[in-house]
């Protein structure tokens, strides 16, 4: 990284390259990075990106993981597949990366490529509106007021009332 920041390009480059290849796992982060962003004098490199954020995800880096399933998502760096962009950003929610459940919630919210599940979405978003999460607070507040939402809460507030904790039944038989 010393080398990168001195501007000694090239070394850093071909270092963090042989590094990478012996799956040491900081070397796979900084090169994900810098093809995604063009850092260090580097272009933005899309197809390098996919690349080594895979390399990442699969050594079970959470942000590779969210930085996969946005890739997918928008076709970049090669072809969009909804299905993998849904595996990849779920896998990251799974781990508290809050961008990934604000950017899946929205994906489910809308059916973008992927079976509409509001109720999955309004549970990413809460998840991560309760934990401070800005953009999830802001696109969750809209959809309080509509009436999945109102039916959602409703429909549990009522069946946890009718039916204790420790019961499982939907139905009580009369005796």
């Amino acid at each position: 990284r010393a080398q990168l920041e001195t501007g000694q390009v090239q070394e850093g480059m071909a270092n963090l390259i042989q590094a990478a290849g012996g799956d040491h796992e900081w070397a796979i982060n900084t090169l994900a990075v810098v093809y995604a962003f063009g850092r260090y004098g580097q272009k933005q490199d899309l197809v390098q990106a996919r690349r080594w954020c895979a390399r990442s995800a699969d050594l079970g880096n959470p942000l590779a993981m969210y930085c996969m399933g946005s890739l997918y998502h928008a076709g970049q760096g090669g072809p969009k597949d909804p299905q993998k962009a849904l595996y990849w950003l779920s896998k990251a929610a799974d781990a508290n990366i809050d961008d990934a459940r604000a950017d899946l919630a929205f994906i489910l919210w809308n059916g973008m490529g992927v079976p509409a599940d509001k109720e999955r979405a309004l549970a990413l978003w809460t998840a991560s509106a309760k934990r401070g999460h800005a953009r999830s607070q802001s696109q969750l507040r809209p959809k309080l007021g509509s009436w999945d939402y109102f039916w959602q809460v409703e429909q549990a507030e009522l069946i946890s009332s009718l039916f204790p904790k420790n019961q499982n039944a939907w139905w009580v038989p009369v005796a």
